[in-house]
């Protein structure tokens, strides 16, 4: 069974953490057709992702700012506030 082209824009999302569960949501989600935007803390765990069509950015506020749905996927509350 194929899944229906929808007729609306998918939202625009950022995924903010780029380890090994990042990397992975971000993967689907390119694969679903969403434009995704990617930043992490470590430039070696987005070398591969931007390889694969992402944009990834020296701080989290250009993903954030161009986002509709944001997904902070960073392993602590502290390096989440830190981050963001």
């Amino acid at each position: 069974m194929t899944r229906p082209e929808s007729t609306s824009p998918q939202p625009r999302v950022a995924v903010i953490g780029a380890g090994t569960m990042g990397g992975a949501m971000a993967t689907r989600l390119l694969a679903a057709h969403f434009e995704v935007d990617l930043w992490s803390r470590s430039q070696s765990s987005t070398s591969p992702l931007v390889r694969a069509r992402w944009l990834s950015t020296q701080t989290s506020e250009t993903p954030l700012a161009k986002a509709d749905v944001v997904l902070s996927v960073l392993p602590t509350a502290d390096v989440t506030e830190e981050s963001c």
